[in-house]
């Protein structure tokens, strides 16, 4: 269970930057990021970090940095969740690798004054955590590659969820005393984001649907996920619904949880049932109380329930006749997946693709399909559904010449997964994707 697992963060926020102030220019969200995540995952009643073990470091030189992130991993145990975030300018070099900005940085001297993603990696690659999940919002922070699915991890699973594609720039806060859009809606579907399962927990997955959802609804700039390993992470707690009585109190009609509302008006029958309830004497037919043949509430309830048990059973059987055993193209049941799947594609297998799937109807949208290595994205248009299979349709969000504008995909829903394969294209593309637990 999540509270048997110990969760300790480290948030990074640095605002300015005096030893370069031209290049690096000052923030005004960084401060604000790391305030309002702390509040979010210390929330006593949807956190699941202790007040104790989350650490904010505000405006922090890199030699402070560097010593507290290896602190971090260093000292953590098999069963710990570890989290790092950080707000504030990421810049890459020439090789394309990413750097994270200290206070103390100079974009002229970065191999010396800022955090490599090489680094941190490293770092965490010497960790025993089971869990780590690296949480970006700076600049080409897509750029960080430190989960990949050959990337071998010391445990269950390893995240990185960034504000940005390696090529693209950051939203900055729009003025002081705000967060920045992406850590915003971060913090926002940790205090509101329902949970994909009904257990009561928001898992990593579940954040970056939500977060993706909003900050591409006006934007192009798309936060991405990259992750290793297996499993699902929990990030957040969400009250479980009240359980349903199962049992009337002492004393109660077992057929009846409510009360029956007054008696109806004399010489009236309001809901169509001659019960005679209370009745008077100018109701014709209207049982004495004492009559053994007066309708209890029981036998009408009972008699109802099985009148209304025929009626689905004769209309279920109309809709089997008409539309066979498979229903997911017709009506009554669409394209019904929803979810976060993750596979390979391309002709060596090496082309890692996520997908979200929605439920829809053909010619409705039904989720998205992300290429971070290539750098692509696109809106997934159901095309057609029979049974099990049908055609879907990829569009491009983006112009990029790594990625067809558009193409059409057959797909095929088996035993949980999802095989897609590319129609009309030069080289042999399929990919059999996996839903993500």
């Amino acid at each position: 269970m999540a509270e048997s697992r110990r969760y300790r963060g480290l948030l990074i926020g640095n605002a300015v930057f005096p030893r370069d102030p031209h290049a690096l220019p000052a923030l005004d969200g960084p401060l604000d990021d790391i305030t309002q995540l702390r509040k979010a995952l210390t929330d006593p009643e949807s956190g699941l970090f202790a007040s104790a073990d989350v650490e904010t470091l505000a405006d922090h030189g890199i030699q402070d940095l560097r010593e507290k992130i290896d602190a971090l991993f260093g000292t953590a145990e098999r069963g710990d969740v570890l989290l790092l975030y950080y707000s504030g300018h990421g810049q890459l070099d020439e090789r394309g690798t990413l750097y994270l900005c200290a206070q103390d940085t100079r974009t002229t001297g970065l191999r010396a004054t800022a955090l490599s993603a090489i680094e941190i990696n490293n770092i965490i690659d010497g960790s025993p955590a089971s869990s780590t999940v690296v949480i970006l919002d700076c600049c080409y922070s897509g750029a960080f590659k430190g989960a990949t699915a050959s990337v071998p991890v010391a445990g269950r699973g390893r995240y990185v969820l960034t504000s940005s594609r390696s090529t693209q720039l950051a939203r900055a806060a729009d003025r002081p005393g705000r967060p920045s859009p992406f850590t915003g809606q971060l913090v926002r579907a940790l205090r509101t984001a329902q949970p994909g399962k009904a257990d009561g927990h928001l898992t990593v997955v579940d954040v970056y649907r939500q977060v993706h959802h909003w900050m591409t609804a006006d934007a192009v700039i798309a936060p991405q996920l990259r992750f290793a390993g297996e499993g699902d992470v929990l990030l957040a707690r969400r009250p479980l619904p009240a359980p349903r009585k199962s049992e009337p109190p002492d004393g109660a009609d077992p057929d009846y949880d409510v009360d029956p509302g007054p008696d109806p008006v004399p010489g009236t029958d309001p809901d169509g049932l001659r019960s005679a309830r209370g009745g008077s004497a100018s109701t014709r037919g209207a049982a004495s109380p004492g009559d053994p043949s007066r309708p209890t509430r029981r036998a009408t309830a009972k008699r109802l329930g099985y009148a209304a048990a025929a009626v689905v059973l004769v209309l279920a059987a109309g809709f089997l006749v008409r539309s066979g055993p498979w229903t997911h193209g017709t009506r009554a049941q669409p394209f019904a997946l929803d979810g976060v799947y993750r596979g390979t594609a391309g002709e060596k297998q090496k082309d890692l693709a996520i997908v979200v799937f929605r439920p829809g109807k053909p010619g409705e949208t039904i989720g998205t399909i992300d290429w971070p290595d290539l750098e692509c994205e696109g809106d997934l248009k159901l095309i057609s559904i029979e049974g099990t299979r049908g055609v879907i349709k990829e569009t491009l969000k983006e112009r990029n010449a790594n990625c067809w504008p558009w193409v059409e995909l057959d797909f095929e829903i088996d035993k949980g997964a999802v095989r897609l394969t590319w129609r009309d294209v030069k080289v042999p593309r399929k990919a059999v994707l996996l839903p993500v637990d």
